[in-house]
C-alpha cells in the first residue's frame, strides 16, 4: 500500500506514473508484462517501458508490419526494429547490439536484417505483442470516448487529453 501511495505522489507531482510502476489498461496489461518477461533476460526491460510510456524508443516507433491476425511479422529482410547495427568482425557478438563501435570508429555499420538477428524470435514476439497492447488500448480509448469519458487532466499522456486527440 505504501508502495501505491507513493507512486500516486510521484504521479500527481510528474504528471505521469513512476516507470517501472507502469501498467497498461485492461487486457493491455497481460500483453505488457509477457512482454517484459521476454525482454527481461535480455536487459530490455527499460527499453520496453519506455516506449510504451514515455514515447521514446524503438518500441515507441512504427512497429514492423504483421499479418491481420497478428500472428507473424513479415518481411525479415527489413532492419531489426531496435537499431542493431555490424560492427567489425573482432567486435562482433551473438547478441543485438545497438552500443557504438570502438573509439574513434566513423565507418557506417550496416544494420542487422531482422532475418540475421540473433534475438529474432525474441523480438518478433514483443513486435506482436506490442502490436496487440496497441490495440487493446486504442479500443479502451475509444470505447472511453463513445461514453463521453473526459480527462482529468491528471496525466500529460492521457489519450483521452483533447490536445493529444487527433
Amino acid at each position: 500500500m505504501e508502495t501505491f501511495l507513493h507512486n500516486q505522489e510521484y504521479a500527481a507531482k510528474h504528471g505521469e506514473w513512476p516507470l517501472a510502476a507502469g501498467l497498461s489498461h485492461g487486457e493491455a496489461a497481460i500483453e505488457q508484462l509477457a512482454m517484459e518477461e521476454l525482454a527481461k533476460p535480455l536487459g530490455w526491460t527499460d527499453e520496453l517501458l519506455g516506449g510504451m510510456f514515455r514515447s521514446r524508443g524503438w518500441l515507441a516507433q512504427k512497429l514492423p508490419r504483421a499479418t491481420k491476425k497478428l500472428d507473424r511479422v513479415v518481411n525479415a529482410r527489413s532492419p531489426c526494429p531496435r537499431g542493431c547495427t555490424w560492427k567489425h568482425k573482432s567486435l562482433r557478438k551473438n547478441s543485438c547490439e545497438t552500443d557504438s563501435c570502438e573509439t574513434g570508429c566513423r565507418k557506417p555499420h550496416k544494420p542487422v536484417l531482422r532475418a540475421n538477428c540473433p534475438n529474432r524470435q525474441i523480438i518478433e514476439e514483443i513486435v506482436l505483442r506490442e502490436h496487440r497492447r496497441r490495440a487493446i488500448e486504442a479500443a479502451i480509448v475509444a470505447d472511453l470516448r463513445e461514453k463521453k469519458t473526459q480527462c482529468c487532466g491528471t496525466m500529460k499522456n492521457c489519450p483521452l487529453r483533447e490536445d493529444m486527440a487527433g
